[in-house]
Order: structure tokens, then C-alpha cells, then sequence
């Protein structure tokens, strides 16, 4: 359904700077709402995609790279009169890998015009539009009320025009579909038995998904693996893994055959002695129940040095050596990378955790070690739903082999 009438409001919702869409739509800076403005977001929070994320919209991907996210709602004031709106929504969050990850209600004018609405559900996929058309509302005294569910609404821009004609039926419409990825997994169905595989991890483990899309990987490689992930309680260290009950019941609970371990980021600089012996009854326990450990050598934040990322490697592997354990050399195969190539999009806005090349590389450690394999027939990420550039993708997978080499690391085939 095409915009009704004259331009009053085109929001460019998250972001601190105007957009100038193909069409010549000038959409503006968003803003709080005060006393000294005439419209703004009632609260919430704002964030900024990575550039490099595929929006497959042809007039305006680049609204759906920032976000108004947590808010009450917004308010514009207005002539009185009627009025269409357009809410546009794409689900972009690395986390929100598919169906029920957030959904909220969103009202205009008191009245609700989508109830419980999934982005991601609306969308049918990751980073797609779906784009809440609002009934022409009808405005007595200046002002137009757009509400959200408390703390859970999100929205990428919002656009107010004036009515002609006759109100319209409210509806969702949803922007062109990614590219279809040539996936194996469409058409050959893993028959092997799953194997189990329990995450310990946090933030730097569950952003873009790392565990499902390694899963996905292997699914969908040269040597199809069925592998089956489960994901523990967040916990920041070795010790707060240990230390969580529900961890450790799942840990001793015999229904996994591999656990992974990951700490936090200054693990390995500020409490080494601590992580080290925690290491060591942590593996004890995984091998005790039945289940073989593995260490994933993580290290987030961009402004680590690469002194840092190379003594995080190396505390992994000497924790590798002393416990016969095997390792993914993650932070290894970045601090390569970042050294090489250093233009990619490794780290995610926030500067803190991964970007889309730097979880592809971290995935792709995971699928070199269970497979043997040095690349990938389909690259992505966010489980196939995002994908990479070849020749990016084959960069990132020689990077991962050579650092397997380096230290000599052996791999583990499913």
C-alpha cells in the first residue's frame, strides 16, 4: 500500500542524523519528546546496526540500521484532522535469530492496531520490513498518541501523512525477501543422530547466534552433521559457571556429548590464577559425566591490544596442553585477521561484541574443527539467514585453518 497524501512526519527512528531516502523522502533525527519540541519517543533506548547488514529493500534500507527500542511511545502534534501512519519494523538484533524473540503490542490513539507483533514473524526472516499500516486515525485536540508495550516495543522509522478519501483497513505489509542462499538443508535432511552439544558461554557465545549457526554449518557443509546445541545460564566466568546450579545440572545431567567453556573477555588478564583452577574442576566434572570438554578462546571489545588477544590464545592452550583438551583458537584466528585485513566488519557497533565477519569467523572455527573442512560451500551467518561475501568468507576460513596450523591444533570430527 503506497504513503496516503502530504508528508507531515517521516522519522528516522535510533538514529542521530537525517536520511534522504531514493525517493528524496528527507527522514529526520529521532528525539525524545519535551515540552520544547513538537514531537519526540516518550523513553527507550537507540542503536546503530552494522553497516554491513543486507537490508533487501529497494527506497530506504538504511532506516532499518538504527533503532528506537524500549519506549513508551512517541508523540507528534498535529493539525486536527485524519491521518495515516506507517510504522516500519525489521527484526536486526543479533540475537533475535528466529520467531517469538520479541513481541509487543502497539496502539494509536488509545486503540490497538497490532497485537503481540513479532518482527521477525510478521517479516518471515531476519532483517526484512514489515511495515504496520495504521487505519486513517482521526485527531480533535493536536495530537497524535503512538504507544508501545512497555520495555518491549522496537521501531526503525515512522511515517505520518495526511488523509484523502476514505480511512483505509489497517494491514501489515512485509518488504522484498533476501536473496534465497543456496542451503543443502532445503533439500537433503540431516538423517544422523544429533549430537548434543551444551554451550557454557555468554554474550560473546550467543551473539549472532554462534551456537545454532554452527549447527546450521555443519548441516549444510560438504560432510552434513546433525548437531544439536543447548545454551546454559549466561555466566561472565569459569567461576560463575561453575558456581550456577542449573550450569552444572545440565553439566552432570549425561545428555551431551560435548560441553563447550567460554569466559569473559579480561578473563585471562584479570583473574587467570581463578580461571585456570576453575578450568580444571570444570573439565574434571564434564569428563566425569560422560561428555568430552571444549575450550572456545574468545576475547571480545575492539579496543583489546592484540598483546591481549594473543595471550588469551595462548592461557586457552596451555590450559589445552595441561588438561588434554582440545580448543577452538577463535581470538587467535581474529587477532590474524585483524592484522591482515583490518578493514572488515569484525565487531559489532557496540564495539564490544562480534560483527557479522568476526562471528563468521568464530562460527567457521567451530565447523573447522568438526569437520576437517577449509571452507564452506554456502558462507552466512545468524543461521543461513545472513550471508557472506565469498571472497570475504574465504578469507576468513584461510585464516582459521592457518592458525589451526600454527599451533598445531588437532581437529575433532563429529
Amino acid at each position: 500500500m503506497k504513503p496516503i497524501g502530504t508528508l507531515v512526519y517521516a522519522i528516522n527512528a535510533g538514529s542521530n542524523s537525517t536520511y534522504q531516502d531514493k525517493n528524496g523522502t528527507i527522514w529526520l533525527a529521532d528525539q525524545d519528546y519535551t515540552n520544547t519540541v513538537d514531537w519526540g519517543a516518550l523513553g527507550g533506548n537507540s542503536t546503530i546496526r552494522e553497516v554491513d547488514l543486507p537490508i533487501n529493500d529497494r527506497v530506504a534500507p538504511e532506516l532499518y540500521k538504527s533503532e528506537r527500542y524500549g519506549m513508551n511511545g512517541y508523540r507528534f502534534e498535529v493539525e486536527n484532522g485524519q491521518y495515516h501512519v506507517r510504522i516500519h519494523c525489521a527484526e536486526t538484533f543479533e540475537m533475535n535469530y528466529k520467531a517469538g524473540r520479541r513481541c509487543f503490542d502497539v496502539f494509536l490513539q488509545g486503540q490497538s492496531i497490532a497485537k503481540d507483533f513479532d518482527p521477525f514473524t510478521a517479516a518471515k526472516n531476519f532483517a526484512r520490513a514489515a511495515i504496520i499500516e495504521a487505519p486513517c486515525c482521526s485527531v480533535t485536540d493536536g495530537l497524535i498518541a503512538l504507544d508501545f508495550t512497555a520495555e518491549k516495543g522496537m521501531v526503525n522509522a515512522i511515517e505520518i501523512r495526511r488523509c484523502i478519501g476514505e480511512s483505509t483497513e489497517r494491514s501489515i505489509h512485509i518488504g522484498p525477501k533476501q536473496p534465497t542462499l543456496q542451503n543443502k538443508a532445503d533439500t537433503r535432511a540431516v538423517q544422523a543422530p544429533p549430537v548434543n552439544i551444551l554451550f557454557l558461554g555468554n554474550s560473546g557465545t550467543f551473539y549472532w547466534a554462534i551456537p545454532e549457526t554452527v549447527a546450521d554449518l555443519l548441516a549444510t557443509g560438504n560432510i552434513s552433521q546433525n548437531m544439536k546445541p543447548t545454551r546454559t545460564a549466561y555466566g561472565k566466568r569459569f567461576s560463575t559457571h561453575y558456581n550456577n546450579p542449573a550450569t552444572m545440572d545440565a553439566i552432570r545431567s549425561g545428555l551431551y556429548q560435548y560441553v563447550v567453556i567460554q569466559g569473559a573477555s579480561n578473563e585471562c588478564a584479570l583473574y587467570q590464577q581463578e580461571m585456570e583452577s576453575t578450568a580444571e574442576k570444570l573439565i574434571e566434572d564434564i569428563r566425569k559425566h560422560g561428555a568430552q570438554p571444549l575450550l572456545y578462546a574468545y576475547q571480545g571489545c575492539s579496543t583489546v591490544s592484540s598483546a591481549d588477544r594473543e595471550h588469551t590464545a595462548q592461557t586457552y592452550i596451555n590450559i589445552s596442553q595441561r588438561h588434554n583438551v582440545p580448543v577452538i583458537p577463535a581470538v587467535a584466528a581474529l587477532n590474524k585477521a585483524l592484522q591482515q585485513q583490518p578493514d572488515l566488519n569484525y565487531y559489532n557497533p557496540d564495539q564490544v561484541h562480534m560483527g557479522m565477519h568476526g562471528a563468521y569467523l568464530m562460527a567457521f572455527s567451530f565447523y573447522h574443527f568438526f569437520t576437517n573442512e577449509i571452507s564452506h560451500p554456502y558462507p552466512s551467518v545468524l543461521v543461513g539467514q545472513v550471508p557472506i561475501s565469498t571472497d570475504t568468507a574465504r578469507f576468513l576460513e584461510k585464516i582459521v585453518c592457518e592458525v589451526f596450523s600454527q599451533y598445531k591444533l588437532q581437529t575433532h570430527l563429529l
